[in-house]
């Protein structure tokens, strides 16, 4: 895995899993040197774990820190993490399976892992979808992801305890026209609202989109 830089240009080497769709899937950031990014290998989700590496020096060198929980089963995978920084020292991050969204949590900057809760207990058929998770500027943290089975849409939760649990699905599409949807990715705007990006459809065979919905996460 090869990060570039803008800086300088240089290529720095990332030690992640690798394969032909290995990536990093999130980062958290503590300051401008202090990273740790999270990833895995989409193409090989059985063989290979969810990992984390960890930069001092903004990204210039990385160190492999651990792997994040169980090798998954031959019927399983653990894939496409969505990682937020609580503090200095703990993150979270959700990760795809086939029908459900796990979360992992560490509080020694990704030394260690434990799992911590399972902000969507189903996300559909048609091999689950990935979270996107975001902190809220009150503390609370957010998760959006596609759901694909009918009703197909996009949905998300809250949670007021860093994700150990989690409020009722909130459903903020339900009108998708087949399976194929989600990925989404949210943001939380200037005014509170969140907004939230996917690729969606209306019909099973026409093109797909990006859509967006603007929702308000209360208080």
């Amino acid at each position: 895995m090869r990060l570039r830089l803008r800086e300088s240009n240089p290529a720095s080497e990332a030690p992640l899993v690798t394969g032909l769709n290995e990536g990093v899937f999130s980062i958290a950031v503590v300051d401008a040197n202090r990273l740790a990014i999270v990833g895995g290998d989409y193409d090989h989700p059985q063989m290979a774990k969810p990992n984390s590496a960890y930069s001092e020096d903004g990204g210039r060198t990385w160190k492999m820190i651990s792997f994040i929980g169980p090798e998954p089963a031959s019927d399983d995978k653990a894939i496409m993490p969505s990682s937020v920084r609580l503090s200095s020292t703990s993150i979270v991050t959700a990760i795809r399976h086939p029908s459900w969204i796990e979360m992992y949590r560490s509080d020694d900057d990704g030394a260690t892992w434990k799992y911590w809760s399972k902000p969507a207990p189903d996300t559909g058929a048609h091999n689950g979808n990935p979270p996107s998770l975001v902190k809220l500027r009150d503390g609370r943290l957010a998760i959006t992801y596609g759901y694909r089975s009918a009703p197909y849409g996009i949905r998300a939760r809250l949670s007021s305890d860093e994700g150990k649990t989690w409020g009722d699905e909130i459903m903020l599409r339900n009108d998708g026209g087949w399976w194929d949807l989600g990925y989404s990715r949210s943001v939380q705007r200037s005014d509170g609202k969140i907004l939230t990006v996917y690729y969606f459809n209306d019909q099973p065979d026409t093109e797909r989109y990006i859509g967006a919905t603007i929702w308000d996460p209360g208080k």
